[in-house]
């Protein structure tokens, strides 16, 4: 009989035989049915919980014990039919254990107690036999150890599910993506996202660009057509990022979108770079085609213009952004569509 004290380490590998001598047995609360994934929710309902199982008596007999939450802190016993300890699991550390047993026909026992019974979480327990779950014997353990240091499939995708890898975002091919300070290109290079490297995602944009935490606490974007989301991504919220047109005095910019019933407003900020004089006029025109009907557009907090008109903004060396909106009408149609482009000239 072999005991350990299994503590600091990943994964643990133990082949136990039956035959100790030990104390009284101790009550058993649950049975294990064998090659079912049974889960143990903390806090417990008592100060200990009990598991049976049955060694199988032709092939080694595979135990595996997988913290389903991280860092949830607890202690495990397993305890032969005469209620003798053969291994105890604990541990900040120890996320996946793996008992292998030697052919037997014997009782077994997995005593389970809640080290701290403020903390939730769960710990899911597996038990079968070599051949079912693939494990390599116990004779040849010492040369497979790696491989079954691996929780079995069942458990693997049940860990999945609970606590899917956060959504991150790679680069698609093999060259550097540009990260930048605004989700357009016209935004400043703050950075490189390099192949084979993920960083996690905030949000994204309604153009399709993703932003992400930089390593010196800063948000940066990358364009989602250069890259490729991994992960839980399915609730990553759109964010309500304006889009950016950079204004000078030698020429005019435009900008184009279409509004649908899917993407009711756009807002747009108007940025000027460095100004030959401390004033400084620019006409905004927006042109449509659809329903433009339903298009009006004006100040972020009340669009009042219809397509087609005009207004003048100022802006100076101390004021050198500003904001318009673009809104569809609040009753629009499923199929309401407007093709606009924002037209910007200097005075």
């Amino acid at each position: 009989m072999l005991r350990w004290w299994l503590a600091g380490i990943v994964g643990v590998l133990i082949i136990l035989t039956a035959g100790c001598q030990g104390v009284e047995q101790t009550r058993v609360s649950a049975w294990l049915q064998p090659d079912t994934v049974t889960l143990v929710s903390f806090p417990l309902t008592a100060a200990s919980q009990h598991y049976t199982f049955r060694a199988d008596p032709i092939y080694t007999t595979q135990l595996t014990l997988a913290r389903l939450t991280p860092g949830l802190p607890y202690k495990a016993e397993l305890r032969d039919s005469r209620g003798s300890v053969l291994a105890t699991i604990g541990g900040e550390q120890v996320e996946n254990t793996i008992l292998l047993l030697a052919p037997d026909d014997g009782l077994y026992e997995v005593a389970i107690n809640d080290a701290d019974r403020d903390d939730y979480g769960m710990l899911s327990l597996l038990v079968g036999s070599q051949l079912t779950l693939n494990a390599p014997p116990a004779a040849n353990a010492s040369a497979t150890r790696a491989a079954v240091f691996s929780p079995p499939p069942q458990i693997a995708a049940l860990t999945g599910a609970l606590n899917p890898l956060p959504c991150s975002v790679r680069t698609v091919g093999s060259t550097n993506v540009n990260i930048r300070s605004g989700p357009q290109t016209t935004y400043p290079v703050v950075g490189s996202l390099l192949p084979g490297v993920t960083l996690a995602v905030i949000g994204r944009s309604s153009s399709d660009w993703f932003q992400i935490n930089l390593d010196n606490g800063d948000k940066g974007w990358v364009s989602g057509g250069v890259t490729i989301l991994e992960g839980g991504c399915e609730q990553l919220p759109t964010l309500n990022v304006p889009q950016t047109l950079l204004l000078n005095e030698a020429s005019s910019a435009n900008f184009s979108r279409t509004l649908t019933i899917s993407n009711t407003r756009d807002e747009l900020l108007l940025t000027t770079t460095a100004l030959s004089s401390t004033y400084r006029e620019f006409a905004i025109t927006v042109l449509c085609s659809g329903s433009v009907e339903r298009l009006h557009w004006g100040t972020p907090e009340q669009p009042a213009f219809a397509c087609g008109q005009s207004i003048t903004l100022p802006f100076t060396s101390d004021f050198a952004q500003q904001s318009i909106a673009l809104a569809l009408n609040a009753d629009s149609p499923q199929d309401v569509a407007v093709n606009y482009t924002v037209l910007v000239s200097p005075l």
